[in-house]
């Protein structure tokens, strides 16, 4: 049976506040599959002591068979969070695809938090991002910088046929959350081991990035290329493709090409600030392209820098 001090003295409850310990969860991350939940948290907390501080390192996981008593205790972990998680991840088992109840649920009772989460980095191990429309409205727009999406189905890995279809592939169904304040918020953008099939447009407000695209047309790669032209806030995006169906009319429109001795073409843009250019840079061999902002200084002499 538990006992409860109803009153204290003035000096005893004085000590007590002035020694609460001050908990920052700063890793959270729960994994799960059909028939588990594992539970890791990394916590710190600093107890002042006279001159000295004491910090202490936990780490704690858990499995828990039951979805109720698991939804339960996280709710109450981060129910009462009020510091700044760094990373937020959430891994989904291959065999619970398709049931998105567990975040339907998890979302609706963190809505009841009296703020949104302050979250630092996000990641999502999936085989769709459908469960960030659930996830990353419990986050507070403001804090959210990095936003990453693993895929995650079957090998792991997506499979393509002799025809270059896909086999075996799910959509990320990227444009179902690019909507969100959070994502647009974002300053950075992963998607690992998954050619997405929407635009690159959708990832116009992100300041640096790296995903794989399925097929890139000539238009959106151009509109790309004035986006970080025109805005300073722009840092480096990096693409890799599957098919690029108009690559002979964006070489030739974007043109005229440095070719290195890496084997990588460069193609130079100026910009409104004098002593910052863009940077396109092709490495056809391994299907890919990058969009940067760099110092002028680091220009090559004999480059050619376009308007």
């Amino acid at each position: 049976m538990g006992f409860r001090l109803r009153k204290v003295n003035r000096s005893l409850r004085s000590y007590i506040t002035r020694t609460q310990p001050k908990i920052r969860l700063y890793n959270f991350q729960f994994m799960m599959s059909a028939t588990c939940f594992a539970l890791h948290l990394d916590e710190k907390s600093e107890n002042p002591e006279q001159t000295r501080t004491i910090i202490r390192l936990g780490h704690y996981k858990r499995g828990v068979e039951d979805m109720e008593r698991f939804l339960r205790e996280l709710c109450e972990i981060l129910r009462y969070v009020k510091t700044e998680i760094d990373l937020f991840q959430v891994e989904y088992g291959y065999d619970c695809f398709k049931n998105n109840k567990m975040f339907e649920r998890l979302g609706i009772k963190l809505r009841r938090r009296k703020q949104q989460l302050k979250v630092a980095s996000v990641t999502l191990r999936h085989a769709d991002m459908l469960p960030f429309k659930i996830i990353l409205p419990i986050m507070k727009p403001e804090s959210l910088k990095k936003i990453k999406f693993k895929y995650f189905g079957g090998n792991g890995r997506i499979r393509f046929g002799g025809n270059g279809r896909v086999q075996n592939y799910v959509s990320p169904q990227a444009f179902a959350v690019s909507e969100l304040d959070q994502w647009k918020k974002a300053d950075k953008l992963e998607i690992d081991e998954a050619y997405i099939l929407e635009s690159i447009l959708l990832f116009c407000s992100i300041s640096t990035a790296c995903c794989c695209l399925y097929s890139v047309p000539a238009g959106d790669l151009i509109q790309q290329k004035e986006s970080f032209i025109g805005d300073s806030t722009k840092n480096k995006f990096t693409i890799y493709y599957k098919v690029f169906p108009e690559e002979e009319f964006f070489v030739t429109t974007v043109g005229p090409w440095i070719v290195s001795k890496l084997n990588t073409m460069d193609v130079y843009y100026r910009t409104e600030i004098r002593d910052e250019v863009v940077v396109i840079r092709r490495l056809p061999r391994y299907g890919s392209l990058i969009f940067a902002r760099v110092n002028r200084s680091d220009v090559p002499l004999a480059s050619i820098i376009k308007y």
